[in-house]
């Protein structure tokens, strides 16, 4: 029933028995992670096996070189080990990894499957060192296991998902990190080295040498000291391995980021002083990795879709169909733009979202009483007010974003009205979604004055709105969403693929909503009755950790059109 801090390959763990509810909780207590899934190590492959669906492909990922976090679909009866609702809360997945260090395996002949989670507090970088361990987790653990080998750089443990319904070109890395890092990705186009420093979540760096590009490991979200000072770490240990120094710097467009503040720093920073900085658009860069991974050149209309994305008109991107080309970019349609009510509050609060939704399907007087029936326990005042400046659009920001219009939707059915993680109301609504042949909603395609696509989901709100408060179950409603997104989305970007000569068939993709396997699914099979085929990446991650690398091609592509 005790955390224990153990000492590992890349950093320390924290580790509890999942057998164990209360000693679940009291290490979410403690660490301020308060529903995001907990990884588990398992003894073997029987002990795997005994928990969730292995198969063949699922089984090599496993027992991999590499052996990273694998999230694989639970059973729905576990043969004698029942793990706690509380590892893994409302997922159908659980994230199971097999010992990695001999430490490790002596530690598994006395347990069948412990928690393993990185030894930290949320939004720090994991403990290294054994008297930093200590001191920054004298909160956390209650026993200690270490040892006299040092941990030279630390690393996060990589997370996959594998299935056997996957090509045989390996798993799809969400995270990566220990055991990918630092192998290279081969580009399709060289100059000097360029080192690019991410965006704000999911951080990772890019150095690239040559025609190869090196993305370092996770770091987290960038928002304090102590992970912009692992991040200087990492750029250290990059530059020292490659023997290379940088001569350009890229960063994201967002003026706000830390990230953004670094790349212009001419102080404290291990790269030289004075290079040129090129600042990237957020789903142009999640565009740019796409094809780099696919050593795609010339231009491609691709789309990205994720939560937040600095646009340079002002608003919130993260519903885009873009037309990339190298260092320029065309945004040929979007999703439309609702408005959020309280700004980046909205993303914790996903009720908001909700609100917003019914403001726009049903306007301002409906929408005060659909709330009350909804969110009954919400406070009336706080419905008045968020309903209010929705109607009078104060007090927020307009958004393109996919993953609001998932939270909205998600909220709507009383699935996830406040997150405790990234992505967990979208997440949530894909556990429930029933099935892949689920009815369209009706949607819309509109042409803006300027000629821009607008993908209209509103009348879908509506009508899954009819549907729920009729009685039809949540995970039917879910499913049709679902359905409703992919072909809306694919019926733009085939429209706008149709309009351009230029272009070819194969549509990169970005961002974290492509984290969806339903969605995927759903996507790929209305692209191709299109004609057109959805380029998902593989070993670079889809979400923000992949975005150092597009930044990185970016200024590439600048650095070739412009000279020094």
């Amino acid at each position: 029933g005790q955390i224990i801090a153990l000492k590992g390959l890349g950093g320390f763990h924290l580790a509890v028995d999942p057998l164990s509810t209360g000693a679940v909780r009291r290490l979410r207590e403690r660490k301020g992670r308060e529903e995001k899934p907990l990884a588990i190590m398992v003894r073997d492959m029987d002990t795997a096996e005994s928990l969730c669906h292995v198969g063949p492909s699922t089984r090599r990922v496993l027992d991999s070189t590499e052996c990273p976090i694998v999230l694989l679909r639970r059973r729905p009866d576990p043969s004698g080990l029942s793990v706690s609702p509380a590892v893994a809360p409302r997922s159908r997945y659980l994230g199971l990894m097999l010992p990695y260090t001999p430490l490790h395996v002596l530690l598994m002949e006395h347990f069948r499957v412990l928690v393993m989670t990185s030894a930290n507090l949320s939004e720090e970088p994991l403990c290294a060192d054994n008297e930093e361990a200590r001191q920054r987790l004298h909160n956390i653990a209650d026993l200690y296991l270490d040892h006299d080998r040092d941990i030279v750089l630390r690393c996060d443990d990589s997370v996959v998902r594998a299935g056997d319904e996957d090509p045989p070109d390996g798993p799809v890395v969400l995270r990566r990190a220990r055991g990918f890092v630092p192998a290279p990705v081969d580009l399709p186009l060289e100059g000097p080295s360029v080192l690019a420093l991410g965006p704000e979540l999911k951080g990772t760096v890019c150095l690239t040498k040559g025609k190869r590009a090196f993305i370092g490991q996770h770091l987290g979200d960038l928002k304090n000291l102590e992970t912009l000072t692992f991040l200087k770490e990492v750029v250290t240990h990059l530059t020292d391995v490659l023997q290379v120094t940088p001569e350009a710097v890229a960063c994201d467009l967002h003026p706000d980021y830390l990230t953004t503040g670094l790349a212009a720093e001419e102080g404290d920073v291990p790269w030289p002083a004075s290079l040129p900085v090129f600042p990237v658009q957020h789903h142009h860069a999640h565009i740019l990795s796409c094809q780099a991974e696919f050593k795609l050149t010339g231009p491609t209309v691709g789309l990205a879709l994720d939560g937040t994305g600095y646009g340079p008109d002002g608003t919130i991107w993260g519903g885009e169909i873009l037309r990339v080309d190298g260092t320029g970019y065309n945004r040929l349609g979007s999703l439309k733009p609702i408005w959020m009510p309280g700004g980046e509050k909205a993303v914790e609060e996903p009720y908001r979202m909700a609100l917003s939704v019914l403001v726009e399907c049903a306007g301002g007087t409906e929408a005060r009483q659909l709330a009350g029936r909804l969110f009954p326990d919400l406070d009336p005042g706080d419905r008045e007010v968020l309903v209010g400046i929705t109607e009078r659009r104060t007090n927020g920001i307009l958004t393109s974003s996919c993953g609001r219009l998932f939270d909205a939707f998600s909220a709507m059915l009383g699935i996830c009205l406040r997150t405790r993680y990234e992505g967990q109301a979208a997440i949530e609504l894909e556990m429930l979604t029933d099935g892949y042949d689920a009815d369209i909603l009706p949607y819309s395609l509109n042409r803006e004055d300027g000629g821009r696509l607008t993908i209209d989901l509103i009348p879908s709100f509506a009508r899954a709105l009819e549907l729920f408060l009729s009685g039809a179950e949540k995970g039917l409603i879910a499913g049709m969403f679902h359905r409703t997104l992919a072909a809306a989305l694919a019926e733009g970007v085939a429209d706008c693929a149709g309009k351009d000569k230029d272009v070819g068939g194969r549509i990169p993709t970005g961002g974290g909503v492509f984290q969806n396997q339903t969605f995927c699914a759903m996507f790929e099979t209305e692209l191709k009755n299109r004609g057109l085929e959805p380029l998902y990446h593989r070993t670079v991650p889809t979400n923000d950790g992949g975005i150092s690398l597009g930044q990185a091609v970016y200024a590439l592509n600048a650095i070739k059109q412009e000279g020094f």
